[in-house]
């Protein structure tokens, strides 16, 4: 699979002059690339024992960080094994993506990509019990 540079918007024609710039293709890329935050990295194959000290001072080396974030379990407060780095500029992101893919950080192979823009739900969501119906209006 070809590892894509989203850094900037131009990266989007190239893909879409590479694939055919059918309308669909087209809207497709469009709505991954803005689902996309080019200047914050997801960090995944963590080490429990990877802090955000850690994960900071081994990406710190391509760019200005931002915001550094290793998500824990709430109950037991170890890492779920993957994290967030936020970057000053999107060139020094895709450069930290470039280099540190496939890299070891605590014995452990990271995967790099970039972080998704995803809505943040909160709340109570109430879901259907099994067994009753919704009641009809």
């Amino acid at each position: 699979m070809n590892r894509l540079c989203l850094a900037s918007r131009p990266a989007a024609s190239l893909l879409i002059a590479r694939q055919g710039s059918s309308a669909a293709n087209r809207m497709a890329i469009r709505r991954f690339t803005e689902d996309i935050n080019p200047s914050r990295l997801f960090i995944g194959g963590l080490s429990w024992g990877t802090d955000e000290n850690k994960l900071k001072e081994a990406f710190e080396g391509f760019g200005e960080v931002r915001h550094v974030r290793v998500v824990v379990n709430r109950e037991t407060g170890r890492s779920r094994g993957f994290g967030f780095v936020t970057f000053q500029s999107p060139e020094d992101a895709a450069a930290a993506a470039e280099a540190m893919h496939d890299k070891e950080l605590d014995g452990r192979r990271l995967s790099v990509s970039y972080a998704r823009n995803t809505p943040r739900e909160g709340g109570f969501r109430q879901r259907p019990v099994e067994g009753k119906e919704e009641e009809s209006m």
